[in-house]
């Protein structure tokens, strides 16, 4: 039996994905300096701007909280000890987060052997200026690659010290500890034994999060700082308003984020109840199963702890390794071509006009046509005759977006 985290396509060689990095490097070089002078940008060209504050403020000043307004206490310690390592140096420490993203990625690669449109794929993700820019995004990208990839081998050494460390570098304990206890349920009801391991992982996430408690209360003195300062940061449990929105009034890819989140809901309902039931025998990994489960949970979470606000989504969905195990299972189905790019076509559509106001011009409405369309053409990327030009013309569009974005970014222009 096939394994759902293997594909038919022939994998790139190490020396084809050494090449193409090379390309790719020159081409986000090009559509950086064409963004450069598209985009209206103040004086200031630098990273430290939004969350880099917050991380550079823990260095200098430590954990503190304040009862009356945002304080650091909502983010977790892994990144600003890094930071305190290099000095302070944020283009070091952006160095040092891109060099981290390429080594998850490559350890996806060499335990995965993709098929060779994946990995282009994932280094063209819009959102993946947050993974070398002075953020926790990278630390936790590695991670949670050591964590996929020891439960997908049963290395449990690995994957102990992979979610330990995501554990304390991003506040995912919400996701990940409720994710936990639905894939080892799964897993010991599909195998019929007990799957020990995934106790163990749970308590190593919680150890982890023991510990960032610990630091926090040990510096501020207040113990429970971490979760009363979410309420001044927005995220507390309230009903969504509808239509959904994000800062500054534009989803951009926040919204597809929350699409993808609900897309991941289909396949794991299939695949929990077609094999519990014992209607189909369906291999699943659990990195797989797992990604599916934190794409809808950050999806939900996000939904309802921030009101209907879907600011950053794309950062938790795109910026994750999570993500790679998303095109691993699409790539391994079999599509009906036409059918199923029609079926999502209309599909988003009728999901803007439900959750988004998108009716409001014309302007808007061809914007997220057009988003729609492209979102459909991923499907070709399997076709045997189609999957090299669709390939292109997806992998530049999201390049340039992705330079797109880091200009702003750089210009103090919110993006996330």
């Amino acid at each position: 039996m096939t394994s759902i985290t293997q594909t038919s396509e022939t994998p790139l060689k190490a020396e084809d994905v050494l090449k193409f990095i090379l390309i790719h490097s020159w081409l986000f070089g090009v559509f950086f300096v064409i963004n450069y002078y598209v985009i209206d940008w103040i004086p200031s060209f630098t990273v430290d701007f939004w969350d880099v504050g917050w991380y550079r403020n823990i260095v200098e000043n430590g954990y503190w909280y304040s009862a009356n307004g945002q304080s650091n206490v909502a983010f977790f310690p892994l990144f600003p000890w890094v930071l305190k390592l290099l000095d302070g140096q944020l283009v070091l420490a952006s160095l040092l987060n891109l060099l981290l993203f390429l080594t998850g990625l490559i350890i996806l690669y060499i335990v995965y052997k993709p098929s060779k449109y994946i990995i282009p794929i994932l280094l063209a993700i819009p959102s993946n200026l947050f993974l070398y820019v002075p953020y926790s995004e990278s630390i936790f990208y590695l991670a949670v690659v050591l964590f996929l990839v020891g439960m997908d081998k049963r290395n449990i050494m690995l994957a102990c010290i992979g979610i330990f460390l995501a554990s304390m570098a991003r506040s995912s304990f919400s996701i990940f500890v409720p994710a936990l206890l639905i894939t080892g349920a799964f897993f010991s009801l599909k195998e019929r034994k007990l799957k020990w391991e995934y106790i163990l992982y749970l308590i190593t996430s919680l150890a982890g999060l023991a510990i960032v408690l610990f630091i926090m209360y040990y510096q501020t003195g207040e113990p429970w700082g971490i979760f009363k300062a979410q309420r001044q940061w927005g995220h507390h449990f309230r009903m969504p308003e509808m239509p959904f929105f994000t800062y500054m009034g534009t989803l951009k890819i926040d919204g597809v984020a929350l699409l993808v989140g609900a897309i991941s809901l289909i396949p794991l309902i299939k695949i929990t109840l077609g094999t519990l039931l014992k209607k189909m025998e369906i291999e699943i990994s659990p990195s797989v199963f797992f990604s599916l489960l934190y794409f809808v949970g950050i999806s939900l979470s996000i939904v309802f702890f921030q009101g209907g606000d879907l600011r950053s989504l794309n950062r938790y969905v795109f910026a994750t390794p999570f993500i790679f195990f998303f095109f691993i299972y699409l790539f391994k189905q079999q599509f009906h071509f036409t059918k199923s790019a029609l079926i999502i076509l209309v599909g988003s559509l009728l999901f803007w006009l439900i959750f988004y106001d998108i009716t409001h011009s014309i302007r808007v409405f061809a914007n997220y046509l057009a988003v729609s369309i492209f979102l459909s053409a991923f499907i070709y990327l399997t076709h045997p005759q189609f999957k090299k030009g669709v390939f292109w013309v997806l992998y530049l569009g999201m390049l340039y977006l992705q330079a797109y974005y880091f200009v702003r970014f750089l210009t103090g222009q919110w993006v996330g």
